[in-house]
């Protein structure tokens, strides 16, 4: 259990040539993981315990929803795992954020999105899981631009924002339409975030004529297991025990002239 390798024959999953599942290989094309032998699967996934052994709960992102929403045995474990996946930063290649803007202007956010994970982020049923960025600039209680903002846990995304930076996979079959069963899959869209890799994203927002004070800017990357209208399909009571889980939160201030 010591290799990554024992992980292979259940989290490496092609059909017709398409690279459905493909947990195993994302994590050996990382020279840094793949070549070296020093971060197997399980450094992750089957921590080191204070008494020297490993953990064998193998936390990965999946919880047990016939249990009421963040009561899962393992979610506190799920949620811990997923604070090191991922990190966000204000700034960008040639962007940084300005301490100030005029009402009226547009105000630039711009992000960097670093992967810390040794495979694609989402990863395995890919096509099932969501990880998004949340974005809020408030003026007081007031919001003046929002995106990927959800009412509950279990709301859909609203997948014609034009703002909205969506980490997912789609699954095609034979006629090119989505599907959501491996079996089925003829092609793939693939939209997540690679191991160790980094994404840019710009935010523009319009700063209304007549604000002043202060800019509250606020970003969230969620991470969801289940789309939401996937799970309805088979399971609709469990629909509202799905978890929303936080990799990483940024906040920062924008003065307003």
């Amino acid at each position: 259990y010591s290799q990554s390798e024992m992980c292979l024959p259940c989290h490496d999953f092609v059909m017709r040539d398409v690279e459905a599942e493909i947990t195993f290989t994302e994590w050996n094309r990382i020279p840094e993981f793949a070549m070296s032998g020093s971060f197997p699967c399980q450094s992750c996934h089957m921590t080191v315990q204070p008494d020297g052994h490993h953990d064998h709960s193998f936390a990965g992102v999946d919880v047990d929803l016939t249990y009421p929403y963040g009561t899962s045995p393992q979610h506190y474990k799920v949620q811990a795992l997923l604070e090191t996946a991922a990190k966000l930063e204000f700034g960008a290649a040639s962007y940084t954020l300005p301490s100030s803007v005029n009402s009226g202007d547009i105000l630039e956010v711009p992000l960097t999105i670093s992967s810390l994970t040794g495979h694609n982020l989402p990863s395995g049923t890919g096509f099932n899981r969501e990880v998004w960025l949340e974005m809020v600039v408030l003026n007081g209680i007031d919001t003046i631009f929002q995106s990927g903002v959800i009412p509950n846990n279990y709301a859909p995304l609203n997948r014609n924002d034009p703002d909205l930076l969506l980490f997912t996979y789609y699954l095609l079959d034979e006629h090119g339409d989505t599907t959501y069963s491996i079996t089925e899959t003829h092609d793939f869209i693939n939209e997540s975030l690679g191991g160790l890799a980094y994404r840019y994203k710009l935010y523009e927002v319009l700063i209304p004529q007549g604000v002043s004070g202060e800019l509250d800017v606020s970003v969230k990357m969620n991470f969801r297991p289940f789309r939401p209208e996937i799970l309805a399909l088979s399971n609709p009571d469990l629909v509202e025990n799905l978890p929303v889980f936080n990799i990483d939160s940024i906040s920062t201030k924008v003065a307003v002239k």
